[in-house]
Protein backbone atom coordinates (compact mmCIF):
# COMPACT_ATOMS: atom_id res chain seq x y z
CA UNK A 1 0.00 0.00 0.00
CA UNK A 2 1.54 3.45 -0.93
CA UNK A 3 1.44 6.56 1.10
CA UNK A 4 1.35 9.59 -0.79
CA UNK A 5 1.95 13.12 1.58
CA UNK A 6 1.39 16.40 -0.13
CA UNK A 7 4.50 18.75 0.52
CA UNK A 8 3.69 22.55 0.24
CA UNK A 9 5.64 24.65 -1.97
CA UNK A 10 7.10 26.38 0.79
CA UNK A 11 7.81 23.42 2.78
CA UNK A 12 9.75 22.04 -0.05
CA UNK A 13 11.79 25.27 -1.23
CA UNK A 14 13.08 25.23 2.57
CA UNK A 15 14.00 21.11 2.50
CA UNK A 16 15.72 22.46 -1.50
CA UNK A 17 17.57 25.18 0.47
CA UNK A 18 18.87 23.81 3.79
CA UNK A 19 20.35 20.68 0.87
CA UNK A 20 22.42 23.20 -0.23
CA UNK A 21 23.97 24.29 2.86
CA UNK A 22 24.44 21.25 4.06
CA UNK A 23 26.77 20.04 0.56
CA UNK A 24 28.48 23.44 0.76
CA UNK A 25 29.69 23.19 4.00
CA UNK A 26 30.88 19.53 3.34
CA UNK A 27 32.88 21.18 -0.02
CA UNK A 28 34.51 23.82 2.24
CA UNK A 29 35.28 21.15 4.65
CA UNK A 30 37.12 19.41 1.56
CA UNK A 31 38.82 22.15 0.04
CA UNK A 32 40.11 24.17 3.26
CA UNK A 33 40.74 21.49 6.34
CA UNK A 34 43.68 20.14 4.98
CA UNK A 35 46.17 19.94 7.92
CA UNK A 36 47.35 22.67 10.03
CA UNK A 37 48.97 25.54 7.84
CA UNK A 38 48.34 23.32 4.39
CA UNK A 39 46.80 25.55 1.50
CA UNK A 40 44.32 24.44 -0.66
CA UNK A 41 43.96 20.65 -1.72
CA UNK A 42 47.89 20.17 -1.14
CA UNK A 43 48.99 16.83 -1.63
CA UNK A 44 51.63 15.31 1.35
CA UNK A 45 53.96 12.72 0.08
CA UNK A 46 56.32 10.45 2.33
CA UNK A 47 59.29 9.58 0.51
CA UNK A 48 59.42 5.27 1.93
CA UNK A 49 62.28 4.29 -0.66
CA UNK A 50 65.82 3.10 1.88
CA UNK A 51 67.30 3.86 -1.61
CA UNK A 52 68.65 6.40 -4.05
CA UNK A 53 65.96 6.73 -6.81
CA UNK A 54 64.08 9.38 -9.06
CA UNK A 55 61.16 11.77 -7.92
CA UNK A 56 59.00 10.94 -10.41
CA UNK A 57 57.90 8.57 -12.43
CA UNK A 58 57.74 5.77 -10.05
CA UNK A 59 55.13 5.80 -7.36
CA UNK A 60 56.57 2.98 -5.79
CA UNK A 61 59.25 5.08 -4.10
CA UNK A 62 56.50 7.06 -2.23
CA UNK A 63 53.46 5.98 0.49
CA UNK A 64 50.74 5.47 -1.57
CA UNK A 65 52.08 6.24 -4.93
CA UNK A 66 51.27 10.25 -3.94
CA UNK A 67 54.29 12.05 -5.52
CA UNK A 68 54.08 16.02 -3.99
CA UNK A 69 54.79 18.30 -6.98
CA UNK A 70 52.18 21.67 -7.26
CA UNK A 71 52.53 24.85 -5.42
CA UNK A 72 51.31 24.35 -1.65
CA UNK A 73 52.49 20.14 -1.61
CA UNK A 74 54.80 18.97 1.12
CA UNK A 75 57.43 16.58 0.64
CA UNK A 76 58.84 14.48 3.89
CA UNK A 77 61.98 12.35 3.72
CA UNK A 78 62.31 11.39 7.49
CA UNK A 79 62.77 7.51 6.78
CA UNK A 80 65.15 5.22 8.28
CA UNK A 81 67.79 5.11 5.75
CA UNK A 82 71.37 2.95 6.02
CA UNK A 83 73.64 5.07 4.14
CA UNK A 84 73.85 8.63 1.90
CA UNK A 85 71.01 8.80 -0.37
CA UNK A 86 70.51 10.48 -4.05
CA UNK A 87 66.90 11.90 -5.10
CA UNK A 88 67.27 12.81 -8.18
CA UNK A 89 64.43 15.39 -9.54
CA UNK A 90 64.33 14.15 -13.12
CA UNK A 91 61.42 16.93 -13.98
CA UNK A 92 61.27 20.29 -12.46
CA UNK A 93 59.34 20.39 -8.47
CA UNK A 94 57.53 22.85 -7.04
CA UNK A 95 56.76 22.58 -3.09
CA UNK A 96 55.31 24.30 -0.66
CA UNK A 97 57.17 22.60 2.33
CA UNK A 98 60.34 20.09 2.51
CA UNK A 99 61.04 17.86 5.77
CA UNK A 100 63.86 16.27 5.76
CA UNK A 101 66.25 13.98 7.68
CA UNK A 102 67.56 10.37 8.33
CA UNK A 103 64.87 9.00 10.98
CA UNK A 104 67.14 6.84 12.82
CA UNK A 105 70.68 7.86 11.80
CA UNK A 106 73.03 10.08 10.30
CA UNK A 107 73.00 9.41 7.11
CA UNK A 108 72.43 11.86 4.31
CA UNK A 109 70.13 13.11 1.23
CA UNK A 110 71.48 14.57 -1.81
CA UNK A 111 68.99 16.40 -3.84
CA UNK A 112 70.73 15.83 -7.54
CA UNK A 113 69.49 15.66 -11.40
CA UNK A 114 69.38 18.85 -13.45
CA UNK A 115 65.82 20.08 -12.64
CA UNK A 116 64.39 23.42 -10.60
CA UNK A 117 62.96 22.80 -7.35
CA UNK A 118 60.55 25.67 -6.99
CA UNK A 119 59.28 26.81 -2.98
CA UNK A 120 55.68 28.00 -3.69
CA UNK A 121 52.95 27.92 -1.37
CA UNK A 122 50.87 30.52 -2.64
CA UNK A 123 49.68 32.64 0.09
CA UNK A 124 51.66 31.34 3.20
CA UNK A 125 55.47 30.94 3.48
CA UNK A 126 57.03 28.18 2.44
CA UNK A 127 59.38 25.93 4.59
CA UNK A 128 62.33 23.60 4.91
CA UNK A 129 62.54 21.46 8.26
CA UNK A 130 65.66 20.13 8.86
CA UNK A 131 66.35 17.30 11.06
CA UNK A 132 69.32 15.47 12.07
CA UNK A 133 72.72 15.55 12.21
CA UNK A 134 73.71 15.10 8.45
CA UNK A 135 74.42 17.64 5.98
CA UNK A 136 72.09 17.57 3.78
CA UNK A 137 72.72 19.17 0.35
CA UNK A 138 70.91 20.96 -2.97
CA UNK A 139 73.78 19.82 -5.16
CA UNK A 140 75.18 22.62 -7.48
CA UNK A 141 73.50 20.93 -10.84
CA UNK A 142 69.72 21.71 -9.14
CA UNK A 143 68.03 25.48 -9.17
CA UNK A 144 66.53 26.16 -7.03
CA UNK A 145 63.54 28.92 -7.26
CA UNK A 146 62.16 31.14 -4.40
CA UNK A 147 58.86 32.01 -5.45
CA UNK A 148 57.31 32.29 -1.77
CA UNK A 149 59.30 33.40 1.13
CA UNK A 150 60.84 30.50 2.72
CA UNK A 151 61.40 29.99 6.17
CA UNK A 152 64.82 27.36 6.50
CA UNK A 153 64.04 25.53 10.35
CA UNK A 154 67.66 24.09 10.20
CA UNK A 155 67.01 22.70 13.35
CA UNK A 156 70.38 20.51 13.48
CA UNK A 157 73.12 19.59 11.29
CA UNK A 158 73.75 21.35 8.17
CA UNK A 159 71.66 21.98 5.01
CA UNK A 160 73.42 23.28 2.02
CA UNK A 161 71.96 25.10 -0.91
CA UNK A 162 74.66 24.47 -3.87
CA UNK A 163 72.24 25.61 -6.54
CA UNK A 164 71.91 28.69 -8.48
CA UNK A 165 69.08 30.84 -6.12
CA UNK A 166 66.33 32.70 -7.88
CA UNK A 167 63.02 34.49 -7.25
CA UNK A 168 61.92 36.88 -4.94
CA UNK A 169 60.68 35.43 -1.78
CA UNK A 170 62.65 36.30 1.59
CA UNK A 171 65.17 33.56 2.39
CA UNK A 172 64.21 33.05 6.71
CA UNK A 173 66.66 31.35 9.02
CA UNK A 174 65.43 29.62 11.70
CA UNK A 175 66.80 26.67 14.05
CA UNK A 176 70.18 25.63 15.86
CA UNK A 177 72.18 24.20 12.30
CA UNK A 178 73.89 25.68 10.03
CA UNK A 179 72.79 26.89 6.40
CA UNK A 180 75.25 27.44 3.72
CA UNK A 181 74.75 29.08 0.01
CA UNK A 182 77.18 28.98 -2.41
CA UNK A 183 75.22 30.88 -5.64
CA UNK A 184 73.18 33.91 -5.11
CA UNK A 185 73.72 36.11 -7.66
CA UNK A 186 70.10 35.96 -9.21
CA UNK A 187 68.37 35.75 -5.93
CA UNK A 188 66.02 38.97 -5.60
CA UNK A 189 65.19 38.81 -2.41
CA UNK A 190 66.51 39.71 1.02
CA UNK A 191 68.30 37.08 4.10
CA UNK A 192 66.79 37.05 7.48
CA UNK A 193 68.50 35.55 10.22
CA UNK A 194 66.97 34.96 13.73
CA UNK A 195 68.65 32.09 14.74
CA UNK A 196 71.70 29.87 13.94
CA UNK A 197 74.04 30.16 11.40
CA UNK A 198 73.83 31.62 7.63
CA UNK A 199 76.87 31.20 6.18
CA UNK A 200 77.64 32.85 2.13
CA UNK A 201 80.68 30.40 0.69
CA UNK A 202 82.16 32.25 -2.09
CA UNK A 203 84.18 30.35 -5.18
CA UNK A 204 88.19 29.73 -4.51
CA UNK A 205 90.19 32.61 -5.57
CA UNK A 206 87.33 34.97 -6.73
CA UNK A 207 87.92 38.91 -6.02
CA UNK A 208 83.99 39.39 -5.50
CA UNK A 209 80.87 37.29 -4.50
CA UNK A 210 77.40 38.68 -5.43
CA UNK A 211 74.79 37.96 -2.57
CA UNK A 212 71.76 39.26 -5.07
CA UNK A 213 69.79 41.93 -6.24
CA UNK A 214 67.33 42.39 -3.20
CA UNK A 215 67.46 45.44 -1.63
CA UNK A 216 66.50 44.88 2.09
CA UNK A 217 69.76 43.46 2.67
CA UNK A 218 70.66 40.71 5.80
CA UNK A 219 69.38 41.44 8.61
CA UNK A 220 70.04 39.27 11.87
CA UNK A 221 67.33 39.54 14.53
CA UNK A 222 69.15 37.40 17.01
CA UNK A 223 67.88 37.81 20.69
CA UNK A 224 69.65 36.47 23.69
CA UNK A 225 73.18 35.67 23.73
CA UNK A 226 75.46 37.32 20.82
CA UNK A 227 76.70 34.08 19.64
CA UNK A 228 73.03 32.68 18.50
CA UNK A 229 73.03 34.30 15.81
CA UNK A 230 75.74 34.15 13.33
CA UNK A 231 76.41 35.66 9.67
CA UNK A 232 79.21 33.15 8.17
CA UNK A 233 80.75 34.88 5.07
CA UNK A 234 83.65 32.33 3.87
CA UNK A 235 85.79 33.30 1.22
CA UNK A 236 89.48 32.51 -0.18
CA UNK A 237 89.77 35.98 -1.67
CA UNK A 238 92.03 36.84 -4.79
CA UNK A 239 94.89 36.30 -2.22
CA UNK A 240 96.90 36.19 0.53
CA UNK A 241 96.34 39.87 2.17
CA UNK A 242 93.86 40.41 -0.85
CA UNK A 243 90.20 41.55 -0.50
CA UNK A 244 86.86 40.70 -1.64
CA UNK A 245 83.76 42.05 -2.08
CA UNK A 246 80.42 41.46 -1.78
CA UNK A 247 78.79 43.19 -4.10
CA UNK A 248 74.29 43.13 -4.63
CA UNK A 249 72.39 42.87 -1.93
CA UNK A 250 75.13 43.41 0.97
CA UNK A 251 73.92 45.62 3.43
CA UNK A 252 74.18 44.20 7.27
CA UNK A 253 70.90 45.22 9.73
CA UNK A 254 71.95 44.26 13.39
CA UNK A 255 68.84 44.23 15.68
CA UNK A 256 69.80 42.54 19.16
CA UNK A 257 72.78 40.24 19.67
CA UNK A 258 74.19 38.20 16.46
CA UNK A 259 77.88 37.51 15.25
CA UNK A 260 79.92 37.63 12.19
CA UNK A 261 82.54 35.81 11.19
CA UNK A 262 84.84 35.89 8.41
CA UNK A 263 87.28 32.69 6.63
CA UNK A 264 88.43 30.69 4.28
CA UNK A 265 85.72 29.10 1.85
CA UNK A 266 84.70 25.48 2.97
CA UNK A 267 85.81 23.75 -0.13
CA UNK A 268 89.23 24.90 -0.85
CA UNK A 269 90.33 26.58 1.84
CA UNK A 270 93.08 29.27 0.92
CA UNK A 271 94.36 32.23 1.77
CA UNK A 272 95.50 34.55 5.04
CA UNK A 273 94.75 38.23 6.42
CA UNK A 274 91.56 38.15 3.80
CA UNK A 275 89.56 41.63 3.81
CA UNK A 276 85.95 40.94 3.74
CA UNK A 277 83.91 44.14 2.40
CA UNK A 278 80.53 45.09 2.85
CA UNK A 279 78.93 48.18 2.71
CA UNK A 280 76.24 49.71 4.69
CA UNK A 281 75.74 48.75 8.83
CA UNK A 282 72.61 49.66 9.84
CA UNK A 283 72.43 49.19 14.12
CA UNK A 284 69.68 48.77 15.74
CA UNK A 285 70.96 48.69 19.09
CA UNK A 286 72.23 45.51 20.80
CA UNK A 287 75.88 43.68 20.48
CA UNK A 288 77.20 42.82 17.06
CA UNK A 289 80.52 40.08 17.70
CA UNK A 290 83.30 39.60 15.40
CA UNK A 291 85.02 36.92 14.81
CA UNK A 292 87.76 35.45 12.40
CA UNK A 293 90.25 32.40 11.03
CA UNK A 294 93.01 32.38 9.56
CA UNK A 295 93.49 36.44 10.38
CA UNK A 296 90.65 37.18 8.18
CA UNK A 297 88.66 40.48 8.68
CA UNK A 298 85.78 42.61 8.10
CA UNK A 299 85.18 46.10 6.81
CA UNK A 300 82.15 48.22 6.23
CA UNK A 301 83.03 50.49 3.70
CA UNK A 302 79.45 52.50 3.22
CA UNK A 303 77.75 54.62 6.31
CA UNK A 304 77.18 53.32 10.19
CA UNK A 305 73.88 53.84 10.88
CA UNK A 306 73.31 54.20 15.03
CA UNK A 307 69.57 53.98 15.34
CA UNK A 308 69.51 52.14 18.55
CA UNK A 309 70.50 53.96 21.90
CA UNK A 310 73.40 51.55 22.79
CA UNK A 311 75.45 49.85 19.98
CA UNK A 312 77.72 47.48 21.58
CA UNK A 313 80.53 46.10 19.10
CA UNK A 314 82.68 42.96 19.84
CA UNK A 315 85.82 41.82 18.28
CA UNK A 316 87.19 39.19 19.45
CA UNK A 317 90.89 38.76 19.09
CA UNK A 318 92.72 38.21 15.14
CA UNK A 319 94.72 36.02 14.77
CA UNK A 320 97.32 38.80 13.68
CA UNK A 321 97.16 40.62 16.34
CA UNK A 322 98.45 44.46 14.46
CA UNK A 323 94.85 43.65 11.97
CA UNK A 324 91.15 45.40 13.44
CA UNK A 325 89.06 42.33 12.86
CA UNK A 326 85.98 44.91 11.96
CA UNK A 327 86.70 48.12 9.92
CA UNK A 328 84.45 50.96 10.07
CA UNK A 329 85.51 52.95 7.18
CA UNK A 330 82.50 55.36 5.99
CA UNK A 331 80.83 57.87 8.06
CA UNK A 332 79.06 56.81 11.39
CA UNK A 333 75.53 58.61 11.62
CA UNK A 334 72.56 58.48 13.86
CA UNK A 335 70.41 60.81 12.76
CA UNK A 336 70.49 63.15 15.00
CA UNK A 337 69.94 61.06 17.81
CA UNK A 338 72.81 61.06 20.12
CA UNK A 339 73.55 57.50 20.06
CA UNK A 340 76.16 55.96 21.59
CA UNK A 341 79.09 53.91 20.65
CA UNK A 342 80.56 50.72 22.90
CA UNK A 343 83.92 48.91 22.17
CA UNK A 344 83.87 45.64 24.15
CA UNK A 345 86.20 42.21 23.31
CA UNK A 346 89.76 41.51 23.46
CA UNK A 347 90.03 42.09 19.59
CA UNK A 348 90.79 44.94 17.40
CA UNK A 349 88.08 48.09 15.87
CA UNK A 350 89.47 50.65 13.25
CA UNK A 351 87.12 53.65 13.25
CA UNK A 352 88.89 55.50 9.81
CA UNK A 353 86.61 58.52 8.49
CA UNK A 354 87.16 61.55 9.56
CA UNK A 355 83.85 62.80 9.05
CA UNK A 356 81.52 61.17 11.72
CA UNK A 357 78.36 62.69 12.76
CA UNK A 358 76.84 60.79 15.75
CA UNK A 359 76.15 62.55 18.85
CA UNK A 360 76.68 59.99 21.55
CA UNK A 361 79.62 58.97 24.13
CA UNK A 362 82.31 56.69 22.89
CA UNK A 363 82.90 53.63 25.48
CA UNK A 364 86.64 51.79 24.87
CA UNK A 365 85.67 49.26 27.44
CA UNK A 366 87.97 45.94 26.40
CA UNK A 367 90.70 45.63 23.55
CA UNK A 368 91.75 48.28 21.11
CA UNK A 369 90.07 51.18 19.32
CA UNK A 370 92.52 51.86 16.44
CA UNK A 371 91.97 55.54 15.14
CA UNK A 372 93.03 55.77 11.36
CA UNK A 373 94.76 59.61 10.82
CA UNK A 374 92.09 62.56 11.55
CA UNK A 375 89.49 59.77 11.90
CA UNK A 376 86.45 61.62 14.37
CA UNK A 377 83.89 59.90 16.97
CA UNK A 378 80.77 61.19 18.55
CA UNK A 379 79.97 64.66 19.52
CA UNK A 380 79.92 63.09 23.75
CA UNK A 381 83.17 62.08 25.74
CA UNK A 382 85.02 59.62 24.74
CA UNK A 383 85.55 57.22 27.88
CA UNK A 384 88.89 54.47 27.87
CA UNK A 385 87.89 52.25 30.63
CA UNK A 386 89.57 49.19 30.27
CA UNK A 387 90.89 49.07 26.88
CA UNK A 388 93.17 51.20 24.68
CA UNK A 389 92.75 53.96 22.42
CA UNK A 390 95.33 54.18 19.68
CA UNK A 391 96.18 56.38 17.41
CA UNK A 392 99.53 56.78 15.20
CA UNK A 393 99.46 60.53 15.03
CA UNK A 394 98.94 63.02 18.24
CA UNK A 395 96.85 65.53 16.39
CA UNK A 396 94.04 62.65 16.08
CA UNK A 397 94.13 62.08 20.11
CA UNK A 398 94.17 65.91 20.64
CA UNK A 399 91.44 66.57 18.36
CA UNK A 400 89.02 64.43 20.22
CA UNK A 401 90.51 66.28 23.38
CA UNK A 402 89.13 69.28 21.72
CA UNK A 403 85.79 68.09 21.12
CA UNK A 404 83.93 66.80 23.44
CA UNK A 405 87.13 65.52 25.47
CA UNK A 406 88.85 62.38 26.56
CA UNK A 407 88.14 60.59 29.96
CA UNK A 408 90.73 58.22 31.47
CA UNK A 409 89.54 55.59 33.55
CA UNK A 410 91.26 53.33 35.84
CA UNK A 411 89.66 50.17 37.54
CA UNK A 412 91.33 49.35 41.06
CA UNK A 413 89.10 47.17 42.32
CA UNK A 414 89.88 44.06 44.21
CA UNK A 415 88.87 41.48 41.55
CA UNK A 416 90.06 43.68 38.86
CA UNK A 417 93.20 46.29 38.47
CA UNK A 418 93.21 47.81 35.27
CA UNK A 419 94.81 50.80 34.30
CA UNK A 420 93.40 53.07 30.54
CA UNK A 421 95.61 53.08 28.24
CA UNK A 422 96.62 54.97 25.09
CA UNK A 423 97.91 53.78 21.87
CA UNK A 424 100.64 54.65 19.21
CA UNK A 425 101.87 53.37 16.36
CA UNK A 426 103.48 56.78 14.76
CA UNK A 427 107.25 57.26 13.78
CA UNK A 428 106.90 60.92 14.78
CA UNK A 429 108.51 61.86 18.64
CA UNK A 430 106.77 62.19 21.18
CA UNK A 431 107.94 65.93 22.59
CA UNK A 432 107.18 69.26 23.91
CA UNK A 433 106.32 70.03 20.35
CA UNK A 434 104.30 66.91 20.03
CA UNK A 435 102.52 66.23 23.20
CA UNK A 436 99.52 63.75 23.90
CA UNK A 437 97.21 65.81 25.23
CA UNK A 438 94.95 63.76 28.03
CA UNK A 439 94.50 64.30 31.71
CA UNK A 440 95.84 61.34 33.42
CA UNK A 441 94.12 59.81 36.45
CA UNK A 442 94.66 59.59 39.98
CA UNK A 443 95.12 55.54 39.17
CA UNK A 444 98.09 56.41 36.40
CA UNK A 445 98.19 55.07 32.69
CA UNK A 446 99.61 53.06 30.45
CA UNK A 447 101.44 55.28 27.52
CA UNK A 448 101.48 51.91 25.17
CA UNK A 449 103.72 50.96 22.05
CA UNK A 450 101.34 49.55 19.14
CA UNK A 451 101.68 48.37 15.47
CA UNK A 452 99.34 48.20 13.31
CA UNK A 453 100.63 46.84 9.86
CA UNK A 454 102.07 43.81 9.37
CA UNK A 455 102.83 40.27 11.23
CA UNK A 456 105.18 41.95 13.66
CA UNK A 457 105.93 45.35 14.82
CA UNK A 458 108.77 47.50 15.98
CA UNK A 459 108.23 51.31 16.79
CA UNK A 460 111.18 53.47 16.97
CA UNK A 461 110.24 57.09 18.04
CA UNK A 462 111.69 59.12 20.82
CA UNK A 463 109.57 59.30 23.53
CA UNK A 464 109.62 62.31 26.44
CA UNK A 465 107.51 61.01 28.89
CA UNK A 466 107.25 64.37 30.48
CA UNK A 467 104.97 65.40 27.35
CA UNK A 468 102.28 62.58 27.93
CA UNK A 469 99.49 63.62 29.74
CA UNK A 470 98.71 66.51 32.00
CA UNK A 471 98.90 66.18 36.22
CA UNK A 472 101.28 64.67 38.28
CA UNK A 473 100.25 60.98 38.27
CA UNK A 474 102.44 58.37 36.86
CA UNK A 475 102.54 57.19 33.13
CA UNK A 476 104.13 54.09 32.47
CA UNK A 477 105.72 52.96 28.83
CA UNK A 478 104.21 49.43 28.25
CA UNK A 479 103.01 47.47 25.56
CA UNK A 480 99.76 47.56 23.98
CA UNK A 481 97.75 44.21 24.44
CA UNK A 482 97.96 41.25 21.48
CA UNK A 483 101.56 40.69 21.55
CA UNK A 484 105.21 41.72 22.04
CA UNK A 485 106.31 45.25 20.35
CA UNK A 486 110.02 45.84 19.61
CA UNK A 487 110.99 49.64 21.18
CA UNK A 488 113.90 50.50 19.56
CA UNK A 489 113.86 54.90 19.96
CA UNK A 490 114.54 56.92 23.13
CA UNK A 491 113.02 57.18 26.07
CA UNK A 492 113.09 60.28 28.15
CA UNK A 493 111.91 60.16 31.70
CA UNK A 494 109.36 62.99 32.72
CA UNK A 495 110.30 65.11 35.83
CA UNK A 496 108.42 62.89 38.41
CA UNK A 497 110.58 59.48 37.01
CA UNK A 498 107.88 57.85 34.98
Amino acid sequence: MKTSITLRKRTVRKIREAAKRVVCSVLLVGMFFTGSGAPLMAAEGIWILNNSGNWTGTPANWQGGVIPNAAGDIAIFRNDITAARTVTLNAPITLGGLSIGDLLGGSAFTFGGTSTLTFDNLASNAFINKFGSALDVIASTVGVGMTSATDFNIFTGSFDVNGAVTGSGNIIKNGAGSLTFRNTPGFAGNFVLNFGTLNFSGASGAASTQLGTGTGGISLLGTGRQDLAILGLRSNGPAADGTVVYGGNNDVIVSGGATINVDRNFDAAANDRVNHSLDNLTFNGGILRVTSGNSHRLTFTGTTMLNGQTNVIEPLGNGTATLANITLAGVIDDGAATSNLTKEGSGRLAITNTANTYGGITAVKNGVLQLGAGATLGGGRTYVNGGVLSVADTATLNGLSGAGGVALVGQLGISRYSLPSIGYSGSAAINGANPVNVSVPISGMVFGVDGVTGTTSTNAADIDMSAIGSGSQRVWLGNVVGFDRTYTGTMTNGASGD
